[in-house]
């Protein structure tokens, strides 16, 4: 079953065990009081009408070890597909930008991706969908509301949010070495997609 947000949602860095966040969490606590009530009460409803149980969340949980179906496994009518489905993503950014971010995930980097599922195959039922690799995670999730309210990022695990491979930007970085740092994130709402063929039974 899928969750109900983003495992890396609203996190700085994912460690290996992350869940998916309570929406209060995700929201770093901002409301308190009957906000905050409607809000664990919203949750607690929509993760019923999904039937999300412990057992899905420890299933979605992020791992270092990519879940799922390897592109390794693939037919090449599902590396096709893979690679438009990244394409979406990436098209989104400007040119200079997706060319290198697209580097990171094609060529001898592009079999070890993995990409695993959640919920239905159908577009108008909740589902989910994670691509993994050494340096990408994509997250898709188009669960609350009846399948109709999508969340979705693309990012680097080990160098953005101010990253770099290998470790934090020195303090003496620039402000434009931080800024175009920052930019290795890329978060976007996109309308709901679904790659077909794809399945990781293990999620549901």
């Amino acid at each position: 079953m899928p969750p109900i947000d983003l495992v890396g949602a609203n996190r700085t860095t994912l460690a290996e065990g992350d869940g998916p966040l309570r929406l209060a969490l995700v929201w770093r606590n901002a409301w308190s009081g009957e906000l905050l009530d409607n809000l664990e009460r919203f949750q607690d409803a929509e993760e019923a009408k999904v039937g999300l149980t412990a057992a899905h969340v420890d299933a979605l949980r992020f791992t270092t070890t990519p879940k799922g179906l390897a592109a390794s496994s693939m037919t090449a009518a599902q590396h096709e597909i893979l690679t438009a489905l990244l394409g979406t993503y990436v098209g989104r950014l400007p040119d200079a930008i997706a060319e290198r971010e697209m580097a990171k995930v094609t060529g001898p980097s592009f079999a070890a991706l993995h990409l695993a599922w959640a919920g239905s195959l159908d577009p108008r039922r909740p589902h989910y969908y994670r691509i993994q690799g050494h340096r990408l995670l994509v997250e898709y999730d188009n669960t609350t509301r009846d399948a109709n309210h999508v969340h979705s990022v693309w990012r680097d695990p080990v160098g953005d949010f101010g990253m770099m491979p290998g470790g934090p930007l020195p303090p003496a970085a620039t402000g434009a070495g931080r800024q175009r740092a920052r930019g290795r994130a890329t978060v976007s709402c996109l309308a709901s997609r679904d790659p077909p063929g794809f399945r990781d039974e293990r999620s549901r």
